[in-house]
Formats: structure tokens, sequence, C-alpha cells
């Protein structure tokens, strides 16, 4: 993961810019943002093993799935969002490993009490 892991914390904060902290009200700003996030969670903690071989998926970054997360049930019941913003969070909830899962869990509480 080397190159996507180091770059992702520039990568993540380039994406909250450019979309209003994720509570931009464009459309395909949103979807593009949340585009960029699932790549990023997969680019980073998708991969197969070294070499890509079959062993387990490296895990993403706590604060990237807890992002997804949170992001993800506060669009959940918007008309267009919607779907992608469940896909989202979907992803987040995968993606997390057994050590990461309670502060998932964690986001998506604190996003479900706004």
């Amino acid at each position: 993961c080397g190159v996507a892991e180091n770059a992702a914390p520039a990568f993540v904060k380039a994406v909250r810019e450019a979309s209003k902290d994720l509570k931009d009200s464009n459309f395909n700003v949103m979807l593009s943002a949340y585009s960029c996030l699932s790549s990023l969670v997969l680019a980073v903690g998708g991969a197969k093993g070294e070499g890509g071989g079959d062993g387990p998926p490296s895990p993403a970054p706590a604060y990237l799935l807890g992002l997804c997360a949170r992001a993800g049930v506060e669009k959940a019941a918007d008309k267009k969002l919607g779907k992608e913003a469940l896909g989202l969070l979907g992803l987040a909830l995968r993606a997390a490993r057994p050590g990461q899962r309670p502060a998932v869990v964690e986001a998506v509480a604190s996003a479900l009490k706004k």
C-alpha cells in the first residue's frame, strides 16, 4: 500500500476542503467526494496481502473509516445521495478490522445524534 497509505491524509484533506467538509449541497461534488473516499479505502485497505496474494486485506486507517461511516449516515436519507451514502457506510463497516470496529460504530452513533 505504501504510496496510497502515505498520501491518504493529504488526499482526505483535499476531498474535505473541496466538498465543504462533506456538507456541500452540490450533488456532483458530493458524489465525487464519496467516490474518492471509497477509492481511497479500497486503495489503502483493500489490497490483498503483500504482493496481491491471497492474504487478508491491509487495514484502512480508523480515521478514514470513521469519516466514511459518518458521511454515510449523515446523507443516508438524502433522496439523491442516499444510495451512494449507504454504499460508503457499508464499505466502512466491511473494511473495519475487529480492533477498528468500536471506532467505526462510535462514528455512526455520533452521526446519528446530530
